[in-house]
């Protein structure tokens, strides 16, 4: 039996991965142990390849209508799908093996893991067994990164900030923007995070969300009062595949409101820093696909250019290649409670 480790496989056999992921024991095979701090010893009551959903409270009435308070975390790629592939590459053979990580993975853990998801799926799988799985459907590398332009020597600031994009990478994140003397060049670095959110119930209502990224480089040389970093849309038509034209494709208006602008100086290297979406964020939010967020520096989002030479304003934040460090998203929402919260169609 071939297995894709998508969206389709993950409402078949939501139940059974929802008591897999409620077991301490048994988390790790869906990758749940890595989860950033805030989001560990959460109840799990919906999973998808990359997102979890917890409900934070009872139902309650509202103009006659019972409603579900309901906690969605949304990640840039399929954490869970690629965990799942990895954790069973021990009777896997997958079609295509594009990343290390879908080799043989003979581990005593990975056995015994297996072994228990095959009696939850003996039903479908029979027992003893294997199971062919394909990495298809999702994604085996990063889909966040940046765009860059660097200016031609005597290019002006605007030009660079409404220019075409110089490259793009998958990489790494990085955002920041920079002017050197001695070529006398502009420099705008943009980040780059498609989300997949298409899992929220067409009639949810958001009432809250935020934006996190984890730092571990910051350049702050400008004491201009731009040098800070926001969180603005971006319209992706490659739906989670960054390219160099995509860096035109940002917004000028921030998703939050003006005091969660965060300077340089007060981003944290040692934990989160967090963007709490405003009206004009929450709504960017997609219920049917991606929902595509930016992080451009103060320099680039006013076009007020770095007076200063050789300086730079700069962030680096660890992308969705990291094991516990990753970008996410959480939103807050409601759904009617008619609805099983495990009805992710």
């Amino acid at each position: 039996m071939i297995f894709n480790f998508d969206n389709k496989f993950f409402i078949k056999h939501q139940n059974k991965l929802l008591f897999i992921a409620n077991k301490w024991y048994l988390s790790w095979l869906l990758g749940l142990n890595r989860l950033p701090k805030d989001l560990k010893e959460k109840h799990i009551d919906k999973i998808t390849p990359n997102s979890v959903h917890s409900n934070i409270g009872k139902p309650f009435n509202k103009k006659g209508k019972y409603k579900q308070n309901i906690k969605g975390y949304f990640f840039t790629r399929s954490r869970f799908g690629e965990a799942l592939a990895y954790n069973l590459s021990p009777f896997c053979y997958f079609q295509e093996l594009r990343s290390p990580k879908f080799t043989w993975r003979f581990s005593p853990m990975g056995l015994i893991g297996m072994f228990i998801f095959g009696l939850l799926l003996k039903k479908n799988l029979g027992f003893p067994f294997a199971v062919m799985g394909t990495t298809t459907d999702y994604s085996v590398g990063s889909n966040d990164g940046y765009n860059y332009r660097v200016g031609a020597s005597g290019e002006s600031f605007s030009l660079v900030r409404s220019g075409a994009g110089s490259g793009v990478n998958n990489s790494s994140v990085v955002s920041g923007s920079c002017h050197r003397s001695s070529t006398n060049f502009f420099a705008i670095w943009r980040s780059f995070f498609p989300i997949d959110t298409s899992v929220i119930p067409d009639d949810a209502t958001i009432s809250s969300a935020i934006f996190y990224l984890y730092a571990f480089n910051i350049v702050d040389e400008y004491d201009d009062g731009y040098g800070y970093f926001s969180i603005v849309t971006a319209t992706d038509p490659n739906d989670g595949a960054l390219t160099a034209g995509d860096y035109s494709s940002v917004s000028d208006t921030e998703v939050h409101d003006s005091g969660e602008r965060k300077d340089a100086t007060g981003l944290s290297t040692v934990a989160y820093t967090d963007w709490t979406l405003n009206a004009t964020g929450i709504n960017s939010i997609s219920k049917t696909g991606y929902t595509n967020l930016a992080c451009r520096d103060g320099h680039d989002i006013t076009n007020n250019a770095p007076a200063s030479t050789n300086k730079s304003t700069q962030a680096r934040f660890f992308n969705a290649d990291d094991a516990t460090k990753y970008p996410y998203l959480s939103v807050t929402y409601t759904e009617p409670s008619a609805r099983r919260i495990i009805n992710i169609e």
